[in-house]
C-alpha cells in the first residue's frame, strides 16, 4: 500500500514543483500524478515478482489441489 501511495504523492510533489518553476499549471501536476501512478504500479508488480520467486525458492513449486470426488454428479 505504501508503494502505491508513495509513488502518487511523489508524482504530485514533483508535478507541483514543475508547475511553480515553469508556470505550466495544471499540466505538471497531471503528468506527475499519472507518472507516479505508473511507477507505483510497476514497483508493486516488481515486488510481487520478487516475493513470489522467494516463496517458490523456499517452498518449492506450487502443487495442484487433489481431485474432489464429490464433484462428479453423474
Amino acid at each position: 500500500m505504501a508503494l502505491l501511495l508513495g509513488g502518487v504523492f511523489v508524482g504530485v510533489g514533483l508535478g507541483a514543483a514543475v508547475d511553480v518553476l515553469v508556470g505550466s499549471a495544471p499540466w505538471g501536476m497531471i503528468v506527475g500524478v499519472l507518472g507516479g501512478f505508473v511507477i507505483s504500479i510497476w514497483m508493486a508488480v516488481r515486488s510481487a515478482r520478487i516475493y513470489s520467486a522467494q516463496a517458490a525458492r523456499d517452498w518449492g513449486p506450487a502443487r495442484d489441489l487433489p481431485d474432489d470426488a464429490s464433484d462428479d454428479d453423474d
